[in-house]
């Protein structure tokens, strides 16, 4: 709560200070170049986008969670306000409408596996298909690890008659899809995946990646096993692997 207050704080008097600037007059000069910016204001001006992009990161965090856990249609964005210990109004200041900050979060949370899949490019076209499809899949479940309200985000958009699903599709899912498939029907070439529709195994691996985190309370009631745990996570990621690669030598030569 110290942190969400400290950006409180700065994020108020960022929109002070923004207005005095405007209040100041333009000056026209001769042509001759502007003097460089004076060490002060540009650790200043680094200062603000720091805070700036730390408010967002906050802002994000906090309405993937009531998202997740209330809905869109319950979610509130003073709820939302209330988490992150930031002014109702600072909150529609960054993002206009409740549909535009659910799509913010929604971009937010894909762009982020998206730039893990591209961390692991360095090297990977010398990897085979299906070591490549481990990698992806294996990070995709991390990140669901690390976000666990994410899978309930996602689910709660997957039912029928939801008006967020089809732009969700058409400009996240799909996109993602696209990265993967080629390698799966490599691999399926190769006998190192089953035969069958690309786009099932797509989502057959999709579900597995994400069970721990979708069934996390589920699986600490029944069996004591909590995803807090990094070892029972590690566990977790090992056996996923495992059952990716399993096809990958079927003649076991």
């Amino acid at each position: 709560m110290a942190k969400a207050e400290e950006i409180r704080m700065t994020e108020t008097s960022r929109f002070s200070d923004h207005h005095e600037a405007l209040s100041e007059p333009l000056r026209v000069t001769d042509g001759t170049p502007l003097p460089p910016s004076s060490p002060r204001k540009v650790g200043l001006r680094r200062k603000e986008q720091v805070r700036a992009v730390e408010t967002r990161q906050a802002i994000m965090e906090a309405a993937l969670e009531e998202f997740a856990q209330n809905g869109f249609d319950a979610a509130s964005v003073r709820n939302i306000a209330k988490r992150t210990g930031l002014q109702h109004s600072l909150i529609t200041y960054h993002f206009h409408s409740k549909d535009l900050l659910w799509r913010a979060v929604a971009e937010d949370a894909h762009s982020q596996i998206r730039a893990q899949w591209e961390h692991l490019e360095t090297g990977i076209d010398a990897l085979s298909p299906i070591d490549r499809i481990a990698r992806r899949y294996c990070a995709f479940l991390r990140f669901t690890i690390e976000h666990p309200h994410f899978h309930q985000f996602m689910s709660r958009e997957s039912s029928p008659g939801s008006p967020r699903l089809p732009w969700m599709v058409e400009t996240l899912l799909r996109p993602s899809m696209a990265l993967v498939l080629p390698d799966i029907r490599l691999a399926q070439e190769t006998g190192a995946l089953p035969a069958g529709n690309p786009v099932l195994i797509h989502y057959m691996l999709v579900g597995m990646a994400s069970a721990f985190s979708s069934l996390s309370d589920e699986i600490e009631l029944s069996a004591g096993i909590t995803i807090a745990d990094g070892q029972a996570v590690e566990d977790y990621v090992s056996i996923f692997s495992a059952f990716a690669l399993a096809f990958r030598d079927p003649v076991g030569g």
